[in-house]
């Protein structure tokens, strides 16, 4: 992946760590190590937690791919234009193959967008 950060409209589920309910929202910005999420719900800077995200299929046939990331809330924001909370985190660490899947679908993301 390249350093800069990327536009995408991703599921995602932040699931804090002290077993409450998961907050649903939805991945904006996406980058090595910093990613941002929107949902309806707040959470302080310094928070740790862990995020899924729902990786979109470029075909029907694909099974459906999740990855799976520990991170820490940097900035938490309130957007006057939306209502919603814009979260920037912090990954600490990538779970599993989350660093080979996330590469593999910004290529193809890339490559989409690249010829519209």
């Amino acid at each position: 992946m390249e350093e800069e950060d990327i536009r995408v409209n991703w599921r995602a589920a932040i699931v804090p760590e002290d077993s409450t309910p998961p907050i649903y929202g939805r991945l904006s910005k996406l980058g090595r190590k910093r990613m941002e999420v929107r949902t309806d719900h707040n959470l302080m800077p310094g928070y740790r937690c862990n995020l899924a995200l729902m990786l979109p299929k470029y075909r029907a046939d694909e099974p459906v791919q999740y990855v799976e990331a520990r991170c820490v809330v940097a900035i938490s924001m309130l957007s006057a234009v939306s209502s919603q909370f814009h979260l920037t985190l912090d990954v600490t660490e990538m779970r599993g193959d989350g660093d080979m899947l996330l590469e593999d679908r910004i290529k193809k993301y890339k490559e989409v967008w690249q010829r519209s």
